[in-house]
């Protein structure tokens, strides 16, 4: 991924809003022109001919509106760059998370990854933008100094010799706005992650008979949370009333000197009355044009910081076997926290095996089957797929379906794509209350979520099927149905349960009792 491939990704619509940006700005500065012409002719104390001036007037009327059409013309190409750019880099950063190693995704912060695909390549698609702002301003600049080098040569010396005075506190108003505004956007993380925390326990609290203590430790936690925030709002309402004061003396400043050339007829009234209006309009174009150049250095801060992201991400050695016949597992040691998960643990199971690992929660079972996928690389020993020994850079994505109790009760599949595959499957799971796709606004009961979960799981046809917990909550009419069919199939079948009864062990080739390790 190289970031000028979004630069030129929709070149024809950048080179055109690149050229309609010199029209756009020679607009803006003649209006500016036709304002201080007509202001002169009004104030003028020679009779004006009104034909004349009804016709100046027609002519700036019509140039501000095609300077709003422009405008609007100009507004909707930078939003529609914004948004592609957004959308294909989106895309990318996707796709490099998909086709990456299973373990890396498991083990990704699920808010570091939504923040980069939504803020972090939405900043980037906004600052696609800045060849053509950056040209817009510049353009604009360099217009105004032009007129005002004919209208008023010293009022200009004025203009720029404040104007950098003004770009100077812009930006030094910028960096500290920029550090209280980086630090709201920390602390309200950190606040929405305690709420989150808080709130994924409701059903501890409530159950509880200390709700009192768990809210007194919230509220405890939380107090200094909300105190840094209010400390550093009052620091950013500081600088801003500090931003706005100074605004007011450069505005009294220009009005000064501008008063000082027209008393001694340097000037007329004109410009007079619209010297704050147009050197605003001058500081306003030479601030943006160089907060639009800044924006540079953000947007190469903002990529590295992608890339660095990204760089989590190892692109595995996608593992293809053509014919599975057995995997293995020997001498498997695996310890967390200094905690034996498993020591010297062997287990062999072969194509068409139908194994059950049972035991109650925490055992190791689910930690088992994702050794298996390899969702680890923490572990000694060795897994062998056919014989063939596993590296910790191999992907078994392409030979496991894995359907957890945990899943979601949103069909990700396209069920009219494959509408064999799609009946099958429905037929499999007991799933025909599904008509083309999820109504997310039904309130599914819990067994009919999880048949959803099952259907979305298994979509993709792989020889080994891992169902953990799977079918906890189903009723037994629908579990033992289900099971039987299962079981039927030409498939490697792995289930993992804690309450599986005694009277289906032998609906299995293998049962694996974590309770007598």
């Amino acid at each position: 991924m190289k970031l000028k491939k979004y630069f030129f990704l929709n070149w024809k619509l950048n080179l055109f809003t690149i050229l309609i940006v010199p029209i756009f700005s020679v607009i803006n500065v003649v209006i500016l022109w036709l304002t201080t012409t007509l202001l002169k002719d009004i104030t003028s104390n020679s009779a004006n001919d009104l034909n004349s001036l009804i016709i100046k007037i027609a002519i700036y009327a019509s140039f501000s509106i095609i300077s709003l059409v422009f405008l609007f013309v100009q507004q909707k190409f930078y939003l529609l760059i914004i948004y592609r750019g957004h959308y294909h880099l989106r895309q990318d950063v996707y796709r490099k998370i998909a086709n990456s190693h299973p373990r890396d995704i498991k083990n990704a912060n699920k808010e570091e990854i939504l923040n980069t695909l939504e803020t972090d390549c939405g900043m980037i698609g906004q600052m696609l933008i800045i060849p053509a702002a950056l040209l817009n301003g510049f353009l604009e600049v360099v217009g105004i100094i032009v007129l005002y080098s004919f209208l008023s040569w010293q009022l200009l010396l004025i203009f720029l010799g404040i104007t950098v005075v003004k770009v100077i506190k812009d930006f030094l108003i910028y960096s500290f706005y920029g550090q209280f505004s980086r630090k709201e956007s920390e602390i309200k993380n950190k606040l929405l992650n305690k709420v989150n925390r808080f709130l994924s326990i409701y059903n501890l609290i409530i159950f509880s008979n200390k709700k009192q203590y768990f809210v007194d430790k919230f509220t405890q936690k939380i107090t200094p949370v909300y105190s840094s925030y209010n400390k550093n709002l009052n620091g950013k309402t500081i600088v801003s009333y500090i931003a706005n004061l100074l605004d007011l003396i450069i505005q009294i400043s220009i009005f000064i000197g501008a008063f000082f050339l027209f008393k001694n007829g340097k000037i007329g009234i004109e410009l007079l009355i619209l010297s704050i209006v147009h050197f605003g309009t001058l500081s306003a174009k030479l601030s943006f044009t160089v907060q639009v150049f800044s924006g540079y250095f953000q947007i190469m801060g903002i990529w590295n910081k992608i890339q660095k992201f990204l760089a989590k991400f190892a692109t595995p050695n996608l593992l293809n076997v053509d014919k599975f016949e057995k995997i293995e597992l020997k001498n498997i040691n695996l310890s967390f926290d200094n905690k034996k998960i498993f020591e010297n643990f062997n287990l062999t199971i072969n194509k068409g095996d139908k194994v059950l690992l049972l035991g109650k929660s925490g055992c190791g079972k689910s930690t088992l089957a994702k050794l298996m996928l390899n969702l680890y690389d923490n572990y000694e020993g060795e897994i062998l797929v056919n014989g063939t020994k596993i590296t910790k850079n191999d992907s078994l994505s392409n030979l496991f379906n894995y359907c957890s109790v945990e899943s979601q009760n949103t069909l990700n599949v396209d069920l009219l794509q494959n509408q064999s595959r799609s009946s099958e499957l429905k037929e499999l799971f007991n799933a025909n209350f599904i008509i083309n796709q999820v109504d997310e606004n039904n309130n599914y009961s819990t067994g009919e979520q999880q048949r959803i979960n099952l259907l979305n799981s298994f979509y993709v046809d792989k020889e080994i099927m891992i169902l953990d917990e799977s079918l906890s909550n189903l009723d037994k009419n629908n579990r033992d149905n289900i099971m039987k069919k299962i079981f039927n199939l030409d498939k490697t079948v792995i289930m993992i349960s804690h309450h599986i009864e005694k009277e289906d062990y032998p609906l299995f080739t293998k049962v694996v009792d974590f309770n007598k390790k």
